[in-house]
């Protein structure tokens, strides 16, 4: 484990202070999951680790009244979240996804500002946000900012943080009457381990049973979690007929940028693509139909 200068405080705004009086030598850390095994691995770290564990109401979840959307303390735990009365109603694609990472004494730690911050492709409570349309809020020096999620990811590890900022707020749209949202993934083993694809879908249907909103994203099949809009806008106004469906999930499977590692091919990780996109649609198609 390499040498590093370890400071707690006690305030939100104290953290960003320290952050903008490090910059480029810190890191935030919450659960510490991801940034203690780095360290100690590659023997890679900051000079300063900045925790947000005294900083009050970073892990509140909530439902905005005046805009209907889930606001979720970037602190939360992915337990927490996996566990949340509000969440399991109203976001049940971010508490399946939640679910699948690691095991409970990581959940309990891993918080899901972590999950995002560290920008891997194949981040589990990506796909879902993405396609409950996301967006974070960002907090730095100069006050608040909010971007859509999509914007957010760069590259992997790499992220539209400032150097001064830290992740403070999710905000996504909520399941409810006539909208439902679900999140599946292929891996190797069924549970503790790393998605080789994952697919996260939100459907809204007006009485009819038409699509009047959609949101499609994949995990693990791109350089950043891939929102596929154009794959996804093929049912709005539509019905979720198995042809249209067949048709959304071979545009999923053309926009996918998946490479081959040592832990499967990118032939195989499109056609699950595929396999994952109409398994999803199906059963979302089931739920919104009982």
């Amino acid at each position: 484990m390499i040498a590093f200068d370890y400071h707690a405080p006690e305030s939100l705004q104290e953290a960003v202070r320290l952050l903008d009086q490090f910059a480029g030598t810190a890191r935030v850390v919450a659960g510490g999951t991801d940034l203690m095994v780095t360290c100690r691995l590659r023997g890679l770290g900051p000079q300063h680790v900045i925790s947000l564990r005294r900083v009050e109401n970073l892990d509140v979840v909530r439902r905005d009244e005046a805009t209907g959307r889930v606001r979720i303390g970037a602190f939360a735990t992915l337990r927490q979240i996996e566990r949340s009365p509000l969440l399991r109603e109203r976001c049940a694609g971010l508490v399946e996804a939640a679910h699948k990472v690691g095991s409970i004494p990581v959940r309990n730690l891993a918080t899901i500002g972590g999950n995002l911050c560290n920008a891997s492709p194949s981040a589990e409570t990506a796909p879902p946000l993405l396609a409950a349309a996301a967006t974070v809020t960002l907090t730095g020096p100069g006050g608040q900012r909010a971007i859509p999620l999509e914007q957010f990811f760069l590259g992997p590890g790499k992220t539209a943080l400032q150097p001064n900022e830290v992740l403070t707020e999710v905000s996504l749209l909520a399941d409810g009457a006539g909208a439902a949202s679900m999140y599946e993934r292929q891996c190797i083993r069924r549970f503790k381990d790393i998605a080789l694809v994952g697919v996260g879908a939100r459907l809204a249907l007006d009485g009819a049973g038409r699509c009047q909103a959609v949101g499609l994203a994949l995990g693990a099949v791109a350089p950043t979690p891939l929102p596929v809009p154009a794959a996804a806008d093929l049912l709005l106004g539509q019905q979720l007929s198995d042809a249209r469906i067949a048709e959304v999930a071979a545009a999923a499977r053309a926009a996918a940028k998946p490479i081959t590692d040592i832990r499967a091919s990118a032939e195989y990780r499109s056609a699950m693509v595929e396999v994952l996109t109409i398994r999803v649609l199906r059963a979302l198609r089931e739920a919104l139909r009982n």
